[in-house]
């Protein structure tokens, strides 16, 4: 009987384990854009996760990783205490720095403008149409914002080459080209 206790409290004990390693950011270097911590938020099973962060200096989508989408303020948000994902949505998030208030980056409108870095190009897939939008790329291109409810997933429904940034499948954003 003590045995079959002792197993009990120890896989109660593991599965809490598992349950805070699945809610905690992961921090470090996943691709991000180099202007400050990257992190990971993963919405498992559709539920809503909280992955707490110094904010501060604004939250960019760097980098989605689910077959959900990840549209900010529906699927993700940030406030001055972490990111959040619900729906599904799993991405790594670059949490910036420097005090430049909550409002993120890359948050203009359709065509080029220059947000430092690089500039920032929109491309729509219109329709679930392939669409090219030319550009010079040096050294790569990020999506930086996505403005579309199909998602946005590098290789497959968005890429870049040196002569520009594709989009498919209904993907529809503001990539940054370097």
């Amino acid at each position: 009987m003590y045995v079959r206790i002792a197993s009990g409290l120890a896989l109660a004990a593991g599965l809490a384990l598992c349950a805070q390693a699945e809610a905690a950011p992961q921090y470090g270097s996943h691709g991000g854009y180099g202007g400050g911590d990257t992190i990971r938020c993963e919405s498992d099973g559709g539920r809503q996760r909280y992955c707490q962060a110094d904010t501060r200096g604004g939250v960019r989508l760097s980098r989605q990783l689910s077959n959900s989408s990840c549209v900010q303020g529906s699927s993700w948000g940030y406030d001055r205490r972490g990111v959040w994902v619900s729906q599904g949505c799993r991405a790594d998030f670059e949490i910036g720095r420097g005090g430049r208030g909550g409002s993120g980056w890359g948050q203009s409108g359709a065509g080029w403008g220059d947000r430092g870095g690089g500039q920032v190009l929109s491309c729509d897939s219109n329709k679930e149409r392939l669409n090219r939008c030319n550009a010079s790329v040096r050294r790569g291109a990020r999506l930086v914002r996505q403005n579309s409810n199909s998602p946005c997933i590098e290789g497959q429904s968005w890429g870049w080459d040196r002569n520009g940034v594709w989009v498919s499948n209904g993907c529809r954003g503001q990539f940054r080209i370097d």
